[in-house]
């Protein structure tokens, strides 16, 4: 059999498609993370303002205890590793179906693990998030450098999966695809819209880009740790083809249509806050 390439057009395509996706995957994960939070928050008390960029709790009147930092704080973000596995099991299951949409819980899978394990190696060093229940609970500071260690270890292994994970993906549409060609579909599919979609993330956060002193922007950059356990994992793949029938590349209009409604409700919807 004749070997596959990715031209310029499938690439800028794939690319478009997987950037769609992750835009999608980001807010439903953030989403249901934070309303997550105030749900727990409200628990004891608390009233929230839900934002576009973030919430915030009025505690003027609450006395926070250690017991409520855990919480909210540790409880709330650990809703992103059971997202992560929902994710990944899903993702498991739909390795032999074809198309694009596998694409939403690859991103889902990858975003809710870098959320979680993001907001241990950011909190090491930082009263956020989970570095709040750390520091509620009194660990010592060797401590959470030794889980921030642990949390790096943890999505390098993501990576491992995530190189997995695209393979099957690029074999819907190449599945004679050998060489560098595999290298430009992971390009196409993991980094270009990695990069992409947080610097979208960042910009559509103006001008409250500092709310959270740019805690949340680290927490998402510290993502690209997963490139060091999935490039190493692609590049080790040994090479093989697939016997599907190729699917035709086409951007994905109605992902498109369902992302850009979402960005819009969450950013219009959500610009002025609603009290929850």
């Amino acid at each position: 059999m004749q070997k596959q390439t990715i031209n310029r057009k499938a690439f800028i395509i794939l690319a478009i498609n997987s950037l769609i996706y992750f835009m999608l995957a980001y807010y439903v994960v953030i989403l249901l993370t934070n309303g997550f939070s105030i749900f727990l928050a409200k628990t004891i008390g608390l009233d929230s303002v839900l934002y576009h960029y973030g919430f915030f709790m009025d505690s003027s009147s609450h006395r926070w205890s250690n017991e409520d930092i855990i919480l909210v704080y540790l409880l709330g973000n650990g809703l992103t590793l059971v997202l992560g596995l929902i994710f990944g099991r899903l993702n498991m299951k739909m390795v032999s179906s074809n198309g694009l949409s596998k694409l939403f819980f690859l991103w889902g899978f990858m975003l809710s693990f870098i959320w979680f394990f993001g907001n241990i190696i950011v909190g090491a060093f930082v009263n956020f998030g989970i570095g709040a229940a750390m520091r509620a609970m009194s660990l010592p500071l060797l401590a959470m450098i030794i889980m921030a260690i642990l949390a790096i270890a943890m999505l390098i292994v993501t990576g491992k999966f995530t190189a997995r994970f695209t393979m099957l993906t690029l074999a819907s549409f190449f599945p004679r695809i050998l060489g560098y060609e595999r290298i430009k579909g992971f390009y196409a599919l993991i980094l270009i819209p990695m990069i992409a979609g947080n610097l979208l993330v960042f910009l559509l956060k103006i001008p409250h880009q500092t709310a959270f002193h740019y805690q949340e922007t680290l927490i998402l950059i510290s993502g690209f740790i997963i490139l060091a356990g999935a490039v190493y994992e692609y590049r080790e793949m040994p090479n093989f083809s697939f016997k599907n029938n190729p699917q035709p590349v086409r951007l994905q209009y109605i992902a498109a249509a369902l992302t850009i409604l979402t960005i819009s409700a969450v950013r219009i919807g959500l610009a002025n806050g609603v009290s929850l």
